[in-house]
């Protein structure tokens, strides 16, 4: 049917109890708005995208501030030298030693380590620091205001997606109804025109009322399962190409 390719389970099975109806169509049922407000702050990666920007902004200010402050380094270096002489002299008499170690021992030998703490402090740097302070908060701040808007954005689609999810259902369960009635006129129309007390006129307008009834329920059910969509996807269930 029209329904079952809509993927609905429109089943719905009726108990007449003191003239009231009921549609049973609970496995479609979002209860608790509040809830699902909290559900959808906690599945959208649109939500999630702004917010991990807004985070990493957090950082960047916080590394334009340390400009700011001294730096602190602690280094060490290790040199080693080695020298070989061809010539010398003192007071006019070569004094060349006869022998010399070869470089190789030489600069394994004669190594000089030091270790030493440099402290600066960067004071005077034409503002650079204040104006990339000031233009990474201006970011960060504005990165806050997406973020914020974003949250109002989601709870406001949730709101209104709801409102609509809900009149949807409303409409399904009154199409069902309306379909139940108009099955059982046309049945009770149906026999009175085979005994001959209904003409075939009225049979015709009870067969019209019934097409109508079956074509508001597939729209119905159309709506229902779109609106049904629609909140998947503002609940952040929805994922590419329509799976879930």
């Amino acid at each position: 049917s029209l329904g079952a390719g809509c993927g609905l389970n429109h089943g719905c099975r009726f108990s007449t109890v003191g003239a009231k109806q009921r549609c049973e169509e609970k496995e479609f049922l979002y209860e608790n708005e509040n809830q699902l407000v909290e559900n959808a702050l906690a599945k959208r990666t649109d939500l999630q995208a702004v917010q991990s920007l807004w985070s990493s902004s957090s950082f960047d200010v916080q590394t334009a501030n340390a400009g700011y402050l001294p730096k602190l380094d602690l280094v060490a270096s290790a040199v080693s030298g080695g020298a070989r002489l061809y010539s010398q002299s003192v007071n006019g008499v070569g004094v060349v030693p006869a022998t010399q170690d070869n470089m190789t021992e030489q600069l394994s030998k004669q190594i000089h380590y030091s270790i030493g703490l440099n402290l600066t402090w960067n004071i005077f740097d034409r503002l650079v620091t204040y104006a990339n302070k000031n233009q990474v908060s201006s970011q960060s701040y504005k990165l806050k205001l997406d973020l914020e808007d974003k949250h109002t954005q989601i709870v406001e689609e949730v709101h209104k997606v709801y409102g609509d999810y809900k009149l949807s259902l409303s409409m399904l369960q009154s199409s069902a109804k309306g379909l139940f009635a108009a099955e059982k006129a046309y049945q009770v129309m149906t026999g009175r025109y085979k005994v001959g007390s209904a003409s075939f006129v009225d049979l015709m307008t009870a067969q019209d009322t019934l097409v109508q009834a079956e074509s508001a329920r597939a729209l119905a059910l159309i709506n229902f399962q779109l609106q049904r969509w629609n909140m998947k996807y503002v609940l952040g269930d929805l994922l590419v190409g329509g799976s879930v």
